[in-house]
């Protein structure tokens, strides 16, 4: 692969996390978030994972840097919201 196509595969695989995070705010928000959540509970994290991969093999300069950030702060969110989720059914 090109390193300008990785560099857009890593553009999506930060919007495919983000955008059902975004479209909980809307009134339709929660069935697109549990839709992506029955897929597999951590595909958010593989999608961030993923792009960050491709991130850092893809455009050099300032964009493989904004990428990796990008892509870093949706996986360390998602996981976030993973575990604030979990201690909350924990706890009674």
């Amino acid at each position: 692969m090109s390193k300008k196509s990785l560099s857009i595969s890593s553009a999506l695989m930060f919007i495919l996390p983000v955008f059902p995070l975004l479209a909980g705010l809307t009134r339709l928000g929660n069935d697109i978030f549990t839709a992506v959540l029955n897929i597999r509970n951590f595909s958010p994290l593989i999608f961030g994972v993923l792009g960050l991969v491709a991130g850092l093999f893809g455009i050099k300069g300032s964009k493989i840097v904004s990428l990796v950030v990008l892509n870093l702060r949706v996986a360390f969110l998602t996981q976030g919201l993973y575990y604030f989720v979990d201690w909350n059914k924990l706890s009674p």
